[in-house]
């Protein structure tokens, strides 16, 4: 008994295990957290990734729709100038010399017309070119308005040709360019169909 009561009084072993323990439970309660910090940085960046891809596939759907616009276009102009009933009517100014000219290209069946000048002189602001289709009898119609470039060349591909109307002659004049309902000015240049085909 004396021997025993002489040894000295230590910490057991088993003393330590409280704060062992104390540490791994307060890790271990912050594991959650990291994950659902982990979780949202990658929702975070998944949501910019789609709106990246979303814009991007705007973006393509838009060219799709412009090239699909200029391919519709171009095969407007194709079967106008492959038409079976297609006319060209050379425009020539009144008097002989080096003058303004241009050709106009029209099919009845596919109602579209196109119009190609070189040599115009430039208009006055607010002016511009107004295309006339003369028929046989009647008065002339409005077949379309545009300035030339600084070339003086100017062209209206597949231009919609004015309904019920039969062009015998096909004239120019400077008009408002919001246009004009009839010609008010002398004509620049003239072309009536079966002359200088």
């Amino acid at each position: 008994m004396r021997a025993i009561a002489a040894e000295p009084r230590g910490v057991s072993a088993g003393a330590t295990a409280p704060a062992t323990s104390g540490r791994r439970t307060f890790w271990l309660a912050w594991i959650p957290a990291a994950i659902a910090l982990a979780l949202l940085a990658f929702a975070i960046s998944l949501r910019q990734s789609n709106q990246s891809l979303n814009n991007q596939l705007a973006e393509l759907r838009n060219r799709y729709n412009d090239q699909k616009i200029q391919l519709t276009q171009a095969q407007e102009n194709i079967r106008l100038m492959l038409a079976p009933d297609v006319v060209h009517v050379s425009l020539t100014p009144p008097k002989s010399g080096k003058q303004p000219n241009a050709t106009a290209i029209f099919s009845p069946s596919e109602q579209r017309m196109t119009l190609m000048a070189s040599n115009l002189p430039p208009v006055p602001p607010g002016k511009a070119y107004e295309l006339w289709m003369i028929p046989p009898m009647g008065a002339p119609v409005n077949a379309g308005i545009f300035k030339p470039d600084e070339h003086g060349n100017a062209i209206m591909l597949g231009h919609p040709m004015p309904i019920g109307v039969e062009p015998k002659t096909f004239a120019l004049t400077v008009e408002d360019e919001a246009g004009s309902e009839k010609p008010t000015s002398p004509i620049v240049i003239a072309g009536t169909m079966g002359e200088g085909q």
